[in-house]
């Protein structure tokens, strides 16, 4: 695999090792100089964003009720705040995060012990304990622990479970962590990587009011909606709303098009913005939906189109940063890669990047076309999805193999990409849907969640001939640089390593215009995207309205992410 660094000399390879050494240890080390301490007793934690450990007591927010092994907070150090200032925040944790939590410490209180832990005796207690920092401010009951024993048999990622039955035949449960949980693994990241579902997925009902309003009284005993309600998307009272305006009172967009706080695109999992569909039908939806006792169906929402093309603020590694007008991607540490909003399945099209900086030669740049199977922990050129151009030695790449193309290019210069591909005879004129993915909720937001199949993609790859992808630096031709690329939808991208910044400009107005091909700016999918959009929604409700299928069955049923499909 041809990473960075492979063209360097011997001396080159030495001082880049002991930067990145020095850039390492600085950065990877608490306020007060020590790393972590990871003896089990100390309070950490980790960064949401450089994901490096705190110690709590050299933090703002030291606390005695804290214990170690929390995974149910949001911090963010002063590193990486933009106004130097930290932030942590306590969320209510979910019951699957109780377990690990509540294991973890007893594990850690018998290291030499390999004995399961009782859910009634040990667990429950601890948890009793340790209440108010683990679940905030909801309402201590009797029954809170009833669901314990479903979630520590079924979340096979994190616990070995033992069921027994005692002497006068109730079940007892016996469970510890599993031996590839590395208690030093655990914190909020933790369940990015076990599983997206588990972060991000939570049930979208009517609100409370809206129930109210209809049938005269809350959800509960009375409704026979015992469930327990997940969260909604309503920041209005719902008082005067019809059925039909029920998704009426989503939260307002900021000017870019985008929620500020947001779901990433990871783990084969995409999640595409969504918002009520004005043309749904909704007389046929499950009653018990505005009773507050099933999600609202997917197919009464539509996939939001942006209103111009950004950088997309959830399809990138999280390590990089995207300025407000959402143009411009700063990097930090090790290759990260970014996509724009807007990709092309044909046609010609042409976008340009500036290289804003570069960190006097420490820092480096791989731009070009992206898939949305391309991996964006990796440098952009790493796998069959993505072709790029790097700024040293003006090396381009395709599979991790880079092959010498042009001379380098740095900071100031203005850098075209110009990708040709010819129309397919079986080509899918629509965009898809979504409507019969699964509909989840983010503070405040609807996403429609897509579980992709890199591998399986891989398998389906094949060249599209006369396809081809020309290169450009600062308005002079520098030849093809692709020939016959694998079919797809190619996605503007950058990926950058350690320091550097770019600008993309998307046109139409572009500093160095190609004078030898005929184009189409990439800008121009902003508008083509919503026209494609509406008309794949439009044939869906005419199909709907033909013959209606039940893509409300599919659910997300509760907070453990169990999904119910036809």
């Amino acid at each position: 695999m041809a990473l960075e660094g492979e063209d360097l000399t011997d001396t080159e390879r030495k001082d880049e090792k002991q930067r990145s050494q020095k850039d390492s240890d600085i950065n990877s080390k608490c306020y007060c100089g020590l790393e972590r301490l990871k003896d089990g007793t100390t309070v950490e934690f980790q960064c949401v964003d450089c994901r490096c450990w705190f110690h709590a007591k050299c933090t703002e927010f030291t606390s005695d009720k804290l214990i170690p092994y929390l995974t149910n907070y949001e911090y963010l150090c002063k590193r990486c705040s933009t106004d130097n200032n930290e932030r942590f925040e306590l969320k209510t944790a979910r019951l699957v995060q109780v377990c690990v939590t509540a294991l973890a410490n007893l594990m850690t209180a018998r290291p030499d012990s390999e004995e399961m832990f009782c859910k009634e005796k040990d667990i429950v207690p601890f948890v009793q304990e340790h209440w108010i920092t683990i679940f905030i401010n909801r309402a201590k009951t009797s029954s809170w622990h009833g669901n314990l024993n479903k979630v520590l048999i079924k979340e096979k990622d994190f616990f070995i479970c033992n069921q027994t039955t005692n002497d006068s035949g109730k079940p007892v449960v016996y469970a510890r962590l599993k031996s590839d949980v590395e208690l030093s693994t655990i914190s909020p990241l933790l369940f990015d990587s076990k599983s997206s579902l588990m972060v991000y997925s939570k049930n979208y009902y009517p609100s409370e009011d809206l129930v109210k309003e209809k049938y005269g009284h809350k959800r509960g005993k009375e409704s026979g909606g015992g469930r327990r309600k997940g969260e909604t998307l309503h920041s209005q009272s719902a008082s005067k709303k019809s059925r039909t305006d029920i998704t009426s009172a989503q939260k307002e967009l900021p000017a870019h098009g985008y929620p500020l706080e947001h779901p990433f695109n990871k783990d084969g999992y995409r999640y595409i913005l969504a918002e009520k569909d004005p043309l749904a039908k909704v007389d046929d939806v499950d009653p018990d939906v505005w009773l507050g006792k099933k999600p609202l169906p997917a197919r009464i929402y539509r996939a939001v189109s942006a209103p111009a093309v950004y950088v997309s603020l959830n399809d990138r590694a999280q390590l990089l940063k995207v300025s407000d007008d959402r143009l411009t991607v700063t990097g930090y540490k090790g290759y990260a890669v970014a996509r724009a909003t807007h990709g092309v399945t044909e046609g010609a099209w042409y976008f340009e990047v500036t290289v804003d900086d570069l960190r006097n030669g420490e820092a480096a740049v791989r731009l070009g076309w992206s898939q949305l199977f391309g991996n964006l922990q990796a440098p952009l050129g790493y796998d069959k999805f993505s072709y790029s151009w790097r700024n040293r030695k003006g090396t381009r790449f395709h599979q991790s193999r880079g092959k010498s193309f042009s001379d380098s290019f740095s900071e100031g210069d203005v850098l075209g990409f110009y990708i040709y591909l010819p129309r397919k005879e079986d080509g899918t004129l629509l965009p898809e849907n979504y409507k019969d993915k699964v509909l989840i909720t983010f503070k405040g937001f609807c996403y429609y969640e897509v579980r992709d199949n890199a591998t399986e993609a891989e398998k389906k790859l094949k060249e599209l001939p006369s396809s081809k992808i020309i290169l450009y630096k600062n308005g002079i031709r520098q030849g093809v640089a692709w020939e016959n690329i694998f079919e797809g939808t190619y996605y503007p991208a950058v990926s950058i390593y350690k320091f550097a910044q770019v600008t993309l400009n998307f046109g139409p107005n572009f500093k160095f215009p190609p004078p030898d091909v005929e184009y189409q700016p990439i800008s121009d999918l902003a508008t083509i995207a919503v026209a494609k959009q509406c008309l794949a929604d439009l044939a869906f409700h005419v199909d709907y309205a033909v013959e209606p299928k039940q893509p409300e069955s599919i659910y997300v049923l509760n907070n453990n992410s169990t999904v119910k499909e036809n």
